[in-house]
């Protein structure tokens, strides 16, 4: 049916649909059509054929539109190519005939052969919905200086005033702000350049922005090259943000040539880096260089230097350096959104950043030129030195690549499909793992592959053919939809050389109803059984008693009273021998915060809060094998399969929770700060769950140690948890409050208000022992992390 007869039909019938339900009606027309194809079948192939050619020709390159209208008849597949089970079939006419299936190709340069194929794509910022709406505090408007419109009502009211017959003119309303994106152009990048692209996409359909412009920043010689000259950047009017996007892995940042440039930059406009990887993995870029901190604006538009910073509360004066500030955000919505409060000057939210010091300081400090040999690796020492610092994760995810071709394309796809949890920083391990090397492009794409021997010390027995069954299933199942890339059937003559790998095999009745040539194909493809995907098994817990010690000391430190406590705690299997011990915590009531004489004001009022039901709180903070058992990679400065997990933010300590309730089928989650205080006290009133003072033989605080140590080192409170002071400080659920007026006396966790600071208890290794009582309160913003920052878990 034309689209012309369409609305005349919808006329007829009286509708007047809106432009929404339109869409709705010929989306759900489109799978109707894709799940019945014998009403595709009505439709001659050459009247297809016309159709389909029309419509390759607007996706297709000029120079292969030639083979797809010229694409000779299909040979009839040789006998020696099928599959005995294909040749054996028509001996046994009710044996039930497996469904038949096309290999799939990476795109390649076209033959007479080949027929295109618009298949499936991972989408490479999945959560763009999120990221733009994080953006909405910048779509500002201001009255233009150049274009003008006539304002009525003033002039109305000046008329009616003075009678004097003058218009008034306004400033037509246009957006603020307009944005540079300064993308750094250097190898480690190359596996970005989709994410990239997506985002700069978001940015220009935000409709936040005047104009999205985007340059190149390539280190060359030593030097910084940009397309322009540095000076075209700095816009008079003063409106416009600066975005550079890097790993921080190139020289530049090293040398400081990158930092010089900013800086030239920062005294016009406001500047942040959109840094690729992840916290964890920033000590092994360029900002391991930098001192960490937190900004904050209370007015929009300002530049880095004055933006308010947190160093002094943390740092010594003389340890800060007086360089470069620089706002570091990631392509995540909450870092985004504090990143567009930060320019627009609205609340009082902290953005993670990083302060460089002076060029001069840098150069002063580089380590003189080794002209070293390079040794050659092999394949087994390329291996063994990628999964020796990569993460579980990144080396399942290399493992599967060396089934696969090597575009980033079907990288990405495979990805997504045997590794549906993982995250792009993964890929990116394995780009940055000495494991790849660059093939020269196969039209406009770039094709990569393993150095020599690596494949085969990652292969292992059936993974080929199973990376193949799976994303079988991913394709077929999204057939048809619009986010795609350009992949080839290949003749089955032409298909079986070395080259040409596919990375699946899908049902070819989804073929046929293309029609003309893809029917005719899909009539000569072996035939191979589907793929049964089997669901994950859950995991139990079981419950049992544990002793241990309970120790009370004097105002001295003595040790007056030592008992034998006892208490339940439930034990998780996390796999490989791992286990994750949770207490359970009895009901009971509790006078939360410190008397006065004690503490500071935000530790008070004293209030009554109570636990009308018991709780689970972790036994221990969570240690880095069981973080590694969940995540897949290890974040710590201090490296240890026991120590506590830590340079950990709140939200990645947020991000293991929801996991973690997702493998085990439970909800675990951050304890209230009530939660935590009520369960460190153990029904004691001193400052301390061991009396009113504390010494290094019960905790590890004031850099006695200069790390952290293991869990369950020091002797356990009466409910039986440990490491409740010192180690490490442990995030709680609950949003910063300046004191406790207000706060619930429920036990449940205080979200209410705007602040992005999240609460920390406990103190840590290198804080004094004031810090580390039942009632004292620390803060930081959700994307602050450093080598005290950790966590444990609660369950309701």
């Amino acid at each position: 049916m034309s689209l012309e007869k369409f609305i005349a039909a919808l006329q007829s019938l009286d509708l007047e649909p809106t432009a929404e339900e339109l869409a709705d009606v010929l989306w759900l027309t489109a799978q109707i059509h894709q799940t019945q194809p014998t009403t595709i079948e009505k439709v001659t192939s050459e009247n297809f054929e016309n159709l389909l050619v029309e419509r390759e020709s607007f996706q297709t390159p000029v120079s292969e539109q030639k083979s797809l209208t010229q694409t000779p008849s299909i040979k009839k597949i040789p006998s020696e190519y099928l599959s005995t089970q294909h040749q054996s079939s028509h001996l046994d006419a009710t044996a039930p005939r497996p469904e038949a299936r096309a290999p799939v190709y990476t795109q390649q340069k076209n033959t007479s052969h080949d027929l295109p194929f618009r298949t499936p794509a991972a989408r490479y910022l999945p959560h763009s919905l999120q990221l733009a709406r994080a953006l909405r505090p910048l779509m500002q408007r201001m009255a233009s200086r150049t274009q003008q419109q006539l304002d009525e009502v003033a002039t109305v009211e000046r008329i009616a005033e003075t009678q004097i017959w003058l218009p008034v003119v306004q400033g037509i309303p246009e957006r603020r702000f307009d944005l540079m994106l300064i993308v750094e152009d250097s190898p480690s990048m190359k596996v970005w350049q989709p994410v990239i692209a997506e985002f700069q996409k978001l940015l220009e359909n935000q409709g936040a922005f005047r104009q999205v412009r985007m340059w190149k920043m390539a280190e060359c010689a030593g030097a910084v090259k940009l397309p322009h000259s540095k000076k075209e950047l700095i816009d008079p009017t003063q409106r416009r943000l600066i975005l550079v996007v890097s790993d921080c892995i190139s020289a530049g940042w090293y040398t400081g040539k990158i930092v010089e440039l900013l800086t030239s930059w920062e005294r016009h406009h406001p500047i942040a880096l959109v840094q690729m990887l992840p916290q964890r993995m920033w000590r092994g870029t360029g900002l391991s260089q930098s001192l960490r901190v937190n900004f904050r604006a209370t007015k929009a538009n300002v530049l880095n230097s004055r933006l308010q910073d947190d160093a002094a509360e943390f740092w010594l004066e003389e340890d800060i350096p007086n360089g470069l500030k620089l706002p570091v955000i990631t392509l995540e919505s909450r870092s985004l959104g504090y990143w567009a409060k930060l320019v627009t000057g609205r609340g009082q939210d902290w953005v993670t950043g990083v302060i460089f010091e002076s060029l001069q300081r840098v150069q002063e400090n580089l380590p003189p030129p080794e002209n070293l040999p390079v040794r050659q690796l092999s394949g087994e020492d390329r291996v063994n030195r990628f999964f020796a610092t990569a993460s579980p994760t990144a080396q399942q995810l290399a493992r599967y690549l060396a089934a696969a071709p090597l575009t980033l394309e079907v990288m990405r796809l495979v990805q997504q499909t045997m590794l549906a949890e993982s995250e792009q920083v993964h890929l990116a391990e394995v780009f940055l793992g000495g494991l790849l090397k660059r093939e020269p492009p196969i039209l406009t794409e770039t094709e990569y592959d393993f150095h020599d021997g690596v494949a085969k010390f990652l292969l292992k027995d059936g993974l080929e053919s199973k990376v193949v069954e799976e994303i079988t299933v991913f394709l077929s199942q999204r057939f048809g939809h619009c986010v795609d890339f350009h992949a080839w059937l290949k003749h089955p003559d032409l298909a079986r050389s070395a080259e040409c790998r596919p990375f699946a095999q899908v049902a070819v009745k989804l073929f046929r109803q293309l029609g003309g040539k893809y029917r005719a194909l899909a009539d000569q493809i072996e035939q191979i059984p589907q793929v049964d995907v089997k669901p994950p098994t859950s995991t139990k817990f079981i419950e049992q008693t544990f002793e241990f010690d309970v120790i009370t000391v004097d105002n001295t430190g003595k040790e007056i009273k030592r008992v034998r406590g006892k208490n339940v705690q439930r034990v998780y299997d996390l796999g490989n021998g791992i286990q994750l011990e949770l207490v359970r915590i009895p009901t009971g009531e509790f006078m939360m915060g410190s008397p006065k004489g004690e503490g500071y004001d935000d530790e008070r009022p004293q209030h009554k809060v109570v636990f009308a039901k018991p709780f689970y709180m972790g036994k221990y903070p969570v240690t880095q094998q069981q973080w590694q058992a969940v995540m897949g990679n290890n974040p710590s400065h201090f490296r240890g399969e026991k120590l506590p997990v830590e340079t950990v933010s709140w939200d990645e300590a947020k991000k293991f929770c929801k996991k973690l309730s997702q493998r085990l089928g439970e909800t675990f989650d951050l304890p209230s700060e009530a939660m935590w205080e009520y369960a460190c006290r153990a029904g004691t009133t001193t400052k301390y769950c061991f009396g009113d003072v504390i010494t290094p033989a019960l905790a590890n605080y004031g850099e006695k140690i200069e790390q952290t140590t293991d869990v369950g080192k020091y002797p356990a409170n009466a409910f039986g948890l440990y490491d409740m002071h010192g180690n490490v400080w442990e995030w709680c659920e609950d949003v910063w409050h300046g004191n406790h007026n207000d706060a619930p006396s429920d036990g449940s966790a205080w979200v209410s208000g705007d602040s992005n600071l999240h609460l920390l208890r406990g103190g840590s290794w290198y804080i004094n022992d004031n810090f580390l009582r039942c009632a004292d309160r620390g803060r930081n913003a959700a994307t602050y992390w450093d080598h005290g920052r950790g966590f444990r878990l609660s369950r309701m």
